[in-house]
């Protein structure tokens, strides 16, 4: 696995350059967006038990580019269906509540009292020779047509209400496209299994002046690919804040819409 060194300045200019682009990063820090995102959490225990033998098998077999630290933590695991990308307050997260909430009739009449899910195959973001991302695809069946019918009845309605930005839809990988004549906004469903951003993450926690923009998951995809993970059961949509509950290792719930 081949990571960039961070180039070091010595100078006591750069070094006072340093100090205060310090200080800017650490001010926008407190003023920054806090990512907040919609997602169906993975949790069943037969779920679980399949990411684990998953890790068994990458961890015996040691498959090219691998490492421990790509690995999503069996706590968060996911299937996301949007991204927010907006300033935190309270406000705000009680509109979202308040649109959502709004919706769930509409939504509960599509899934009919049940709605299960599964998946098929892996895919990766951007691409299996420079990926950042592996995933697992949810199966392009009926429910994927009905899970994509309601998060584009969530999508339209927080950008009604003016949460989501048009212009900003692209950058949240949130596409337009059109059926029958109507404007449809569509997402890539993925249950995420391993990131590049967990890597750099250990990475900069080890004080280690390395970073790492891409690699290859040709050999890990192959390594994992009969590994079949288990149907699951939509009976909620939560709310998150794309940071750890302290208290348990999750993503922090904001709100869940119970949808059984």
């Amino acid at each position: 696995m081949e990571y960039i060194k961070k180039s070091k300045k010595t100078n006591k200019k750069n070094k006072k350059d340093n100090i205060n682009q310090e200080n800017q990063i650490k001010d926008n820090i407190q003023n920054d967006k806090v990512k907040y995102f919609l997602m169906i959490p993975l949790e069943k225990e037969d779920f679980i038990k399949t990411f684990n033998e998953m890790i068994q098998k990458l961890e015996n077999e040691k498959p090219k580019e691998f490492d421990k630290n790509l690995l999503m933590k069996p706590q968060k695991l996911h299937l996301t269906l949007a991204v927010l990308d907006i300033n935190e307050d309270k406000e705000k997260t009680e509109q979202i509540k308040s649109i959502i909430n709004d919706l769930i009739p509409k939504i509960k009449e599509i899934i009919n009292n049940e709605f299960i899910f599964n998946f098929d195959k892996y895919d990766c973001f951007d691409s299996i020779k420079k990926a950042k991302v592996i995933f697992a695809k949810m199966l392009e069946d009926e429910n994927h047509y009905k899970l994509k019918k309601i998060t584009n009845l969530i999508i339209k309605g927080l950008i009604k209400g003016n949460i989501l930005l048009k212009d900003n839809l692209k950058n949240l990988k949130i596409f337009e496209e059109y059926s029958d004549g109507e404007l449809i906004y569509t997402v890539k469903f993925h249950a995420t299994l391993l990131n590049l951003k967990y890597l750099n993450r250990a990475l900069q926690e080890e004080n280690k002046n390395l970073e790492k923009k891409e690699f290859d998951a040709s050999d890990i995809m192959e390594c994992i690919k009969n590994i079949q993970f288990p149907e699951c059961q939509m009976d909620k949509i939560n709310l998150c804040a794309m940071r750890e509950d302290q208290t348990n290792g999750k993503y922090e719930v904001l709100h869940s819409f119970n949808l059984l």
